[in-house]
């Protein structure tokens, strides 16, 4: 009695598990489904253009064409590090360089406005790590300098004792 009791709950256990597997399944499926659609639409909306759908660097009459513009100024040893950033975020943009202060205008959309803040802070937190030296140079660099005191001590400690200590020979004569 108590074995068939337990084989009936073993069994009521296995058919909960089958079909929660089975509703998971189909959902990814369905899933699937979604996102190779969305995917087939943004594709249609490209024309099979796939350079569209990423950012790129284009014409600055061609971003006029598509809608309202934006610019940020900076100068040239950011721009590389902005450029690629903004690939990297999928921003459409066009760089020109001002001929009055020898900087570069960076024009974009102006729905790209908070992507393009956040790359910039993404530039401008990387430029900041690169400045800070390294915490194991720094060890060492201390380390060296700990050392060097440490060797100038025992020497000044020699020195001051050999003058304090009187030789032998000198005090069986003073006897």
């Amino acid at each position: 009695m108590i074995n068939e009791e337990i084989s009936k709950e073993a069994g009521q256990a296995a058919q909960t598990i089958i079909s929660y597997t089975i509703k998971a399944a189909k959902e990814s499926i369905n899933l699937d489904k979604k996102i190779r659609k969305k995917m087939n639409d943004t594709l249609e909306k490209a024309n099979g253009n796939l350079k569209s759908l990423m950012g790129d660097e284009m014409k600055i009459k061609d971003l006029y064409k598509k809608g309202q513009l934006e610019n940020i100024s900076i100068d040239q040893s950011d721009l590389k590090d902005l450029k690629k950033e903004l690939k990297k975020f999928g921003v459409s943009f066009s760089v020109m360089k001002n001929k009055e202060n020898q900087n570069y205008e960076i024009f974009f959309q102006a729905k790209d406005i908070k992507v393009m803040e956040y790359a910039f802070k993404q530039v401008i937190a990387k430029e900041n790590k690169k400045e800070k030296e390294s915490i194991l140079k720094q060890i060492k660099k201390y380390k060296d300098l700990s050392k060097n005191k440490d060797k100038t001590k025992e020497k000044v400690k020699r020195k001051v004792k050999e003058k304090v200590k009187p030789n032998k020979k000198d005090m069986t004569r003073e006897i």
